[in-house]
């Protein structure tokens, strides 16, 4: 087996040396599950006269090219040894509650795939998972666990509970002549259910990667968080049945104890998709990708809300005539904005793209933006593109009517300012 190594927003010529990619066609792009019908795309690779080249989007992970052939793109590289801490991204990002929210997307794991081996350091998947589950878990613990009624099997001492098992009864007790004992099942409430079991064992999983995680990043904060959690789930046992774990459903209505164990879940299914039992580690991944823009996205709506704490004050996706925008600022003190999150570097050197101008002026013009803002209609709205860029702070460090915002050539009350992202050596 061989691995395409590349990084994000890179377009590189692998040569003539590689076996025949592409059997039928000229070109293939693999775009993410639920955005076929889109532009975006993970990765594209195409036959020219020098052979085969590849380029990558804004996606980051790890997916079969063909049989034997995979590819890997990495995050962005921004010097020798440096990359993009995307772990770190997703942490601050999660400290704003309302991001729990707005997680779908962000990551695609294709669990009926043939695992891609990998060594341990390159496992950019197991403490991206982790990340969002002990977010999730920390804000549904937060009020206590939930109580619920479970089943309960036991053999009871002189007593009778429930029903009886005939068949257990009879193969435990009445075989060795114990007629005192009956082999019971009856209903219990409390917290020791199967949905807290399955929290439990995924906290007892995430406590192991992350103690024998080995790849450079900086899973300190994540460590805390499971010792600010491990006390809640002192009453609850973690021997769950993983061979129900497909067929669990979680009640929707409990929304953060629903996100949390879709997580929970899936770090089940990624530690028994690809540990290691003689060696303790996770060796092989499942295809899978990481929408870095969305990410960014996320990432930036943490850093207004810390400009900006008022409720009301930064609203985030909200809709309007099949619009969705990325943040809608009403300040009680400010400048209104209607703002967009752009995870294109180059915008630092450039000016944005047409599309993205026309994009956000197409925003500050819908009616709905102007009665949420309490504005007369014959008033321009500012725009602001907030981009990413390692040659800017590494936060707003104020209010934006106190930013020297670089000002958009040709365009009235527009303006852009970048953001440089966290890295790891």
């Amino acid at each position: 087996m061989r691995i395409i190594n590349v990084i994000e927003q890179c377009n590189r010529n692998l040569g003539e040396s590689w076996t025949p990619l592409l059997e039928h066609s000229e070109t293939f792009v693999r775009r993410m599950s639920g955005l076929e019908d889109s532009d975006a795309f993970c990765y594209s690779i195409e036959k020219g006269i020098e052979g085969y080249s590849v380029k990558t989007s804004y996606f980051v992970g790890v997916d079969w090219v063909t049989d034997d052939v995979a590819i890997q793109v990495r995050p962005k590289v921004e010097g020798e040894e440096d990359y993009i801490d995307y772990l770190r991204m997703l942490t601050e990002a999660l400290k704003e509650p309302e991001n729990t929210e707005h997680l779908d997307g962000l990551l695609t794991i294709d669990f009926n795939a043939k695992p891609i081996p990998l060594e341990e350091k390159e496992d950019m998947l197991s403490p991206f998972i982790v990340a969002q589950y002990l977010m999730a878990l920390k804000k549904a613990v937060r009020k206590g666990l939930r109580q619920s009624y479970y089943l309960v099997t036991a053999n009871l001492n002189s007593k009778i509970k429930g029903k009886i098992l005939v068949g257990k009864n009879v193969c435990k007790n009445l075989s060795s002549g114990n007629r005192v004992d009956h082999f019971c099942q009856y209903q219990e409430y409390g917290i020791n259910s199967e949905e807290n079991k399955i929290l439990k064992r995924a906290l007892s999983l995430s406590s192991h990667i992350l103690s024998t995680y080995r790849g450079g990043l900086d899973v300190s904060a994540l460590k805390k968080t499971i010792a600010y959690i491990y006390p809640y789930f002192r009453g609850v046992d973690d021997d769950c049945d993983l061979s129900k774990v497909d067929t669990f459903k979680a009640n929707p209505i409990f929304k953060d104890y629903y996100k949390a164990l879709e997580y929970g879940i899936l770090i089940l299914k990624r530690c028994a998709y690809g540990f290691n039992r003689s060696s303790r580690h996770i060796d092989s991944t499942p295809p899978y990708w990481i929408d870095m823009s969305k990410l960014f996205e996320l990432y930036v709506y943490r850093e207004l809300r810390r400009l900006y704490p008022i409720p009301g004050e930064v609203h985030y996706h909200m809709h309007l005539r099949w619009r969705e925008l990325d943040y809608l600022l009403a300040p009680q003190n400010g400048t209104p904005m209607v703002i967009d999150a752009k995870y294109k570097p180059r915008y630092h050197y450039s000016e944005p793209d047409i599309d993205d101008i026309r994009q956000v002026s197409a925003y500050a013009r819908m009616e709905g933006v102007y009665k949420k803002l309490n504005l007369p209609e014959d008033r321009i709205i500012d725009c602001l593109i907030i981009y990413a860029n390692q040659e800017c702070p590494p936060a707003i460090l104020d209010k934006f009517d106190a930013i020297d915002m670089a000002k958009v050539n040709g365009y009235a009350k527009f303006r852009k300012i970048g953001i440089s992202l966290p890295v790891r050596k």
